[in-house]
């Protein structure tokens, strides 16, 4: 395999973290969901939702947490220190959890946070920001949480690091269909520089970007056993059953079979599946190709 190459650094922290300890939280998170944007996290999020996983109060069209965009789709997330990153956590999994109001140096942080986004990202972000601020009565409902945010994968590594019973699941689709998806979100944020907010990406692009984001993924599952799922939604459109159970089990959840079979019935495979067939696939590179291959797509086959 090749050896993984990492995502690009881009700039420095915009705001000062709050001082002291992060807490310690009698309520972990279960289970975060991620991918490369438009593999199906949305439909494996309503799955866990419906399983009885809390999944957030501030959630978009498409089931991504917005609070965890807030303040982990940054560039400089990749450079700040890991008791920032682990501020950020904190406060992210306080609003959560809804355990305690906010002190004011938070509110302070985040309003730094909010400040430093570009002008069309700002109106939405200081709503995001109102949003986690506001005190709300623990989820006692649930004896489950996580969030879906399809760029948790970029930090999956410290969030694994930071919370120890972490369950993630990445839902992984192929990666000759998503270099032609018109959701080119991912490849198109972190490979720009602070200085380029929207760029074109090329199927070419896109493939490389899918490639060695799922080159770390294995990385991360064999250096933390047990903890790190990808699943191909393909298999989850052609075998529900089972790999709701795969997913169920690997996040500490235990459905019945009839529960399952009820779940099963949110799955419906998309005409796009095999969209690149209609393409010529010689732009790619041979070793992306290959790639693709080593992860069960047999349609780069003779590449």
């Amino acid at each position: 395999m090749r050896k993984a190459r990492a995502i690009p650094d881009t700039i420095q922290n915009p705001a000062t973290p709050p001082q002291g300890p992060a807490p310690v939280f009698a309520h972990p998170p279960t289970i975060a969901i991620g991918g490369v944007g438009g593999s199906g996290t949305r439909l494996v999020a309503q799955i866990f939702a419906k399983m009885g996983v809390f999944m957030g109060h501030d959630l978009n069209g498409s089931h991504d947490n917005i609070w965890f965009t807030l303040l982990f789709r940054r560039k400089e997330v990749l450079e700040i220190d890991s008791v920032e990153f682990a501020h950020r956590f904190a406060i992210f999994a306080s609003a959560m959890i809804g355990s305690r109001p906010f002190e004011p140096d938070i509110e302070y942080y985040l309003s730094g946070l909010v400040a430093s986004l570009p002008a069309p990202r700002l109106d939405v972000a200081q709503q995001r920001m109102k949003s986690l601020l506001e005190k709300r009565e623990p989820h006692s409902n649930h004896r489950f949480w996580g969030w879906k945010e399809p760029n948790t994968h970029i930090v999956l590594e410290r969030l694994l690091q930071l919370q120890p019973d972490l369950k993630y699941i990445h839902v992984m689709r192929n990666g000759l269909d998503m270099a032609y998806s018109r959701n080119q979100n991912q490849p198109r944020f972190w490979n720009a520089s602070h200085n380029q907010q929207r760029i074109k990406v090329s199927p070419e692009e896109s493939l490389h970007f899918w490639c060695r984001t799922h080159e770390r993924l294995l990385e991360l599952s064999e250096a933390y056993p047990g903890r790190v799922k990808l699943i191909r939604f393909e298999d989850i459109c052609d075998h529900p059953n089972e790999k709701i159970a795969q997913m169920a089990q690997h996040s500490g959840l235990s459905p019945t079979k009839a529960d399952i079979a009820k779940l099963a019935t949110l799955v419906q495979r998309p005409e796009s599946i095999g969209r690149h067939r209609n393409h010529d696939l010689s732009c790619f590179a041979p070793t992306d190709l290959r790639f693709v291959q080593q992860m069960g797509y047999d349609s780069a086959e003779g590449f």
